[in-house]
């Protein structure tokens, strides 16, 4: 295979003895994350009120259900994109050449996207007839056309968040950050033209605006990047091409887990309790969500670290990095939450002041402490999947899914909207919660330092 300068790259960010350093790339990766994710954070808040106020609680129920299912939509990378990004982390590493891995891909995860996104147009009518039949004030076409429109958009930016996994690998994820900021800024923008200027379907095209020009410029710089890479013979067969293939498979079978613990909520509130608790629970989810955003998008920053460590045998450093991470959002997470309790009355006032969505203070709490648990174990299950080590979640998250799914139908109709939180934190607790940890360290003392 052919080196690109690799071991220069290697040695930049080793000291004389081999150690990884903290580099200055780090700090501008993990800078951009936190000023990124705060400007994003503000114009999130700022389109609840504009399409609440746009929209009216009705289409805005239907709206924050279908944006609640499109996490369901991003399982249309195949769990390539993960792959990916350890592909480049370990391939900087050790100094080998992997553009014509990353080319083939993602021309693989698009392709595979434009049939997933046509299946997706087929089934909206009966999808939107499942989860919309009790909805008000909203037309059954305007529900069928919403919600080809979100799983189309979803779907394409699934595939285009590609190029975001791959500026992460090669220690540029400010990359990634300035085109979510960029996307993010004109999505909002485009959203406040459609408010304003578009009376026949409006909810069509506020859905549009937000999601699909999201996926516009990870789309076109992911199109760009490929357009210049050479693809490999058709069909060979690289070491490289069948670890991606073993690696996504992993990937996306842990994804569709995830989504079964994670991703239900809004269908279970929708069937459960209706739309007007809907609307409550997907503005606190999204205020909550933006939160944990913060610390998501860092531990984004530090997957890619945290592989090449692994790739070099650092198995106590790897702890010792997510270890000072967990602290600190932990204690975000607290504060956050807090804040949350103490101002929620006047936080509506100003982002849905058309809607009622107050929350109680039970609901508020278990949603700190369901976001505290999900801390505490994502950072253990990034060092885990950073070092390729799935197997573990194999066992553990369909476990969790049933736990999930249980406790939150039985949180929802003994407790109401608490439930939900409190369901999925349960979940966590009597399993990755307390399993990660104990594999992360066992599995990070096993590593053997490179020479």
């Amino acid at each position: 295979m052919v080196r690109q300068g690799g071991l220069d790259d290697r040695a930049r960010r080793t000291s004389k003895s081999g150690h990884p350093v903290k580099s200055s790339r780090y700090l501008l990766v993990a800078g951009s994350a936190w000023a990124s994710r705060i400007m994003l954070a503000l114009l999130q808040v700022a389109s609840i009120r504009l399409l609440t106020m746009g929209l009216g609680q009705s289409a805005y129920a239907v709206y924050a259900l279908l944006l609640g299912l499109a996490a369901w939509f991003t399982l249309a990378d195949f769990g390539i994109s993960a792959a990916l990004q350890n592909l480049v982390a370990e391939s900087r590493a050790r100094g080998i050449d992997y553009t014509a891995t990353f080319a083939a891909w993602s021309v693989i995860a698009m392709a595979g996207g434009a049939l997933l996104a046509l299946a997706a147009w087929l089934l909206s009518p009966w999808l939107a007839a499942m989860l919309m039949a009790d909805f008000p004030g909203v037309s059954t076409e305007a529900r069928v056309d919403a919600t080809r429109v979100m799983a189309v958009a979803s779907i394409a930016l699934a595939s285009a968040s590609l190029i975001f996994k791959v500026w992460y690998g090669e220690q540029r994820g400010y990359l990634a950050h300035l085109c979510q900021l960029a996307g993010g800024a004109l999505a909002y923008l485009c959203s406040a033209w459609v408010v304003n200027h578009v009376v026949e379907h409006r909810l069509e095209w506020c859905l549009f605006a937000w999601c699909g020009i999201n996926a516009l410029l990870p789309m076109a710089f992911l199109l760009w990047r490929v357009k210049g890479a050479r693809l490999p013979p058709r069909g060979a067969s690289t070491p490289a091409m069948r670890d991606v293939a073993r690696q996504a498979l992993g990937f996306w079978g842990y994804g569709l887990m995830a989504a079964l613990v994670l991703q239900l909520d809004y269908v279970l509130v929708a069937r459960v309790l209706g739309a007007a608790d809907l609307v409550s629970y997907s503005i606190h989810a999204r205020v909550f969500a933006l939160g944990f955003f913060v610390y998501t998008s860092v531990l984004g920053a530090l997957w890619p670290g945290l592989t090449e460590r692994a790739a070099l045998g650092r198995g106590r450093e790897m702890m010792t990095s997510a270890l000072r991470h967990l602290g600190a959002g932990l204690a975000f997470i607290a504060l956050f939450t807090a804040f949350v309790a103490l101002f929620d009355d006047r936080l509506l006032a100003i982002i849905a002041p058309t809607v009622s969505a107050a929350g109680t203070v039970s609901f508020i709490v278990a949603m700190g402490g369901y976001y505290l648990v999900r801390v505490w174990s994502d950072t253990f299950a990034v060092v885990l999947q950073s070092m390729g080590q799935l197997r573990p979640f194999y066992v553990m998250v369909p476990a969790q899914a049933v736990v999930s799914i249980a406790a939150q139908l039985a949180g929802l109709r003994w407790l109401g909207l608490p439930g939900i939180p409190l369901g999925m934190g349960l979940s966590f607790l009597l399993t990755v919660a307390w399993a990660a940890p104990m594999l992360a360290s066992r599995r990070s003392r096993s590593l053997v330092p490179s020479a």
